[in-house]
């Protein structure tokens, strides 16, 4: 087992396992560390959300990052957003159709996931590559049918044609 040194402390597994962790500690043990010691700190329920944020942002399908999104305090945004582009890939976005509630309500995502929409829509290549995958083109299909409104229809219009 691997130990993290701090200081003159040998931070170990079972003390990042302690529900009464120390977030700065937790903190320092995942700035520092890509080990077990990590992955449990990950874990953590006392691990801050705006430090488990920080490792989802960097983008990595990573153990570390596959841990953050199991912790309670991990914000549903984030979690949302690394799960459906970093670890489903470039169309992990159409599983906003089976989003529940709390991401379908928040603009930031639903924004997101219209701009995909439509680059994936503008891109005949990749557009005629998902209506090929039966699943793919019923997510892509009921997107379209779920943002059917004015603003989408004209953002969709003035990509096709670069206006």
């Amino acid at each position: 087992m691997k130990i993290i040194r701090m200081s003159q402390e040998e931070i170990t597994v079972g003390m990042v396992q302690d529900p009464d962790c120390p977030p700065e500690i937790l903190t320092e043990v995942l700035k520092k560390g890509d080990d077990v010691v990590s992955q449990y700190a990950a874990l953590n329920p006392n691990c801050p959300p705006n430090v488990l944020k920080d490792i989802l942002r960097k983008g990595k399908d990573d153990i570390i990052s596959r841990h953050v999104v199991l912790n309670p305090n991990c914000p549903q945004e984030e979690r949302w957003l690394w799960q459906s582009t970093v670890r489903f890939g470039a169309l992990g976005f159409l599983n906003y159709v089976d989003a529940p509630p709390e991401i379908k309500n928040n603009p930031k995502i639903t924004q997101l996931v219209k701009n995909e929409l439509i680059r994936l829509i503008s891109d005949k290549v990749k557009f005629n590559l998902v209506l090929d995958t039966t699943k793919e083109r019923k997510q892509t299909l009921d997107l379209i049918h779920e943002f059917n409104d004015k603003d989408f229809i004209i953002s969709l219009y003035k990509r096709k044609f670069r206006i």
